[in-house]
């Protein structure tokens, strides 16, 4: 006798069924594994973006720390060099302003300006002569820009050498 053929489809099926189920659990355990070595791995980066953070957090803190030395010293190398401009004008005023050796300019003092001597003889008088106030003025703002540009790349350095960039 012939085994009826329904009989013969359906055993076929289950067994098809259970090897797909099968393959469907044993898949889906790998995935499982998988995904379990992913989130240990992405925990492990997790905590190593906090650990970077925490250093980037303490280099920033110091550096702005710093920065604001850095500043406060800026600061008061300007008032200083403020008081020394301000001493150096005081004193070339009273002086008579900056002055030259006769023999480089010929021509009598436009403002009648004496010898920064203090001898009261001709030859005293007569070795120096002021420079013209207009001249005078664009020195001493040369000199101050100088002075100026000298203390900014001062701090410049100071700033590069702290922060560990020399």
């Amino acid at each position: 006798m012939m085994p009826n053929p329904w009989i013969i489809l359906a055993s076929v099926v289950a067994i098809a069924a259970t090897g797909a189920t099968g393959w469907h659990y044993g898949a889906a355990h790998e995935r499982s594994l998988s995904q379990e070595a992913a989130i240990v791995e992405q925990n492990r980066h997790i905590s190593e973006l906090a650990n970077m953070a925490k250093e980037s957090n303490a280099i920033l803190q110091k550096q702005r720390e710093n920065n604001v030395k850095v500043s406060k010293d800026h600061e008061k190398q300007i008032a200083k060099l403020q008081t020394v401009i301000a001493d150096t004008n005081a004193k070339l005023a009273k002086s008579g302003g900056l002055r030259v050796n006769r023999s480089i300019c010929d021509r009598p003092a436009e403002n009648g300006a004496k010898a920064a001597s203090n001898i009261n003889d001709d030859e005293a008088t007569s070795r120096t002569i002021s420079l013209p106030h207009g001249i005078t003025e664009n020195l001493l703002k040369l000199v101050d820009k100088c002075d100026e540009i000298v203390e900014q790349a001062r701090e410049a350095q100071e700033w590069i050498i702290i922060h560990d960039l020399y």
